[in-house]
């Protein structure tokens, strides 16, 4: 050694101030805020974009990725819930008292699908990575069409809509509508089957819940994506708590990015309190169609 202190930072021994390190670092923290942008937009997609900026930007090893990854997207996703549980300005002047989390919901389907996500954990060993990757795939594009066609809700539309179209200011009605016993026979199947896929993928899952409360139970879309991030929240404690003990992460780093991040998802939440339910559905579905098709060239392509 010639004495020269040398740090290591995002999974790589640099030397401070070297242009390596300062370029891995203004990257990674841009990208953080457009993953927190995505959260607060959308109320999913953080893992399976984190994960690859840890990775291939920050250069950290796949496992101390994930667990990075699920701490940044954890704790972002847990401010998100936070901030979309504050009633808009539009809900508080119909009266609303409620913003587009729905708590108990919430809850239950994350707790539903952590058991999910154990069972669907213990059957990754039993099948080719490649299977694994293309089922999910394929319920991702399900998904993503059936978001992008709009399919209407189970659920009929609250009276305050007074044009039949989910809006901001119509969700707090929404979001407090009492559930059916058929929606909360919906709400036991899609959490079981997407903690399933979620154990067996390593991902959060938000991309396939949003759709799962839109599509299958009938809730607004910026109720679905409220109630989303709280579920978000919930798999990534469960997450980061089971990866932490065997893995050694740059504290200091996952510090900086989580709050850039949580920068970004303010914005996020800002942009989609302005856009339309319809319009954000769609560009929802959009997204996660594009993450399906990344996936699936990763798996045959680039493989």
């Amino acid at each position: 050694m010639d004495g020269t202190r040398v740090e290591k930072t995002f999974g790589t021994t640099l030397k401070p101030g070297s242009e390596r390190l300062s370029a891995a670092l203004i990257t990674a923290h841009v990208l953080a805020i457009l993953v927190g942008i995505t959260i607060g937009l959308f109320g999913g997609g953080g893992a399976i974009l984190m994960v690859p900026i840890l990775s291939y930007i920050a250069g950290w090893p796949t496992q101390d990725s994930i667990t990075g990854s699920l701490f940044i997207v954890g704790l972002t996703s847990l401010f998100s819930t936070f901030l979309h549980a504050r009633p808009t300005k539009e809900q508080r002047e119909r009266g609303h008292k409620k913003g587009n989390v729905r708590w108990g919901t919430g809850v239950v389907f994350g707790g539903l699908a952590m058991l999910g996500a154990f069972a669907g954990g213990q059957l990754t060993a039993l099948l080719p990575g490649i299977v694994v990757m293309t089922i999910f795939a394929i319920v991702m594009i399900a998904s993503g069409i059936g978001m992008v066609r709009g399919r209407k809700p189970s659920a009929p539309a609250p009276p305050s809509a007074t044009d039949g179209k989910a809006t901001p200011s119509s969700v707090g009605t929404a979001a407090s509508l009492p559930l059916t016993r058929a929606q909360k026979v919906k709400i036991v199947l899609a959490a079981l089957g997407i903690g399933v896929i979620s154990g067996l993928v390593g991902a959060g899952g938000g991309f396939l819940v949003v759709p799962a409360l839109a599509l299958l139970v009938g809730f607004t879309m910026p109720a679905a994506v409220g109630t989303s991030l709280l579920v978000v929240a919930m798999q990534s404690a469960s997450g980061f708590l089971s990866h932490i003990l065997h893995v050694d992460v740059d504290w200091q780093a996952l510090g900086s990015l989580t709050g850039l991040a949580m920068a970004g998802t303010i914005l996020g939440t800002l942009l989609g309190s302005h856009i339309p339910a319809a319009k954000l559905k769609r560009a929802f579905g959009v997204f996660v169609l594009l993450m399906a098709a990344v996936v699936l060239a990763q798996e045959y392509l680039l493989a």
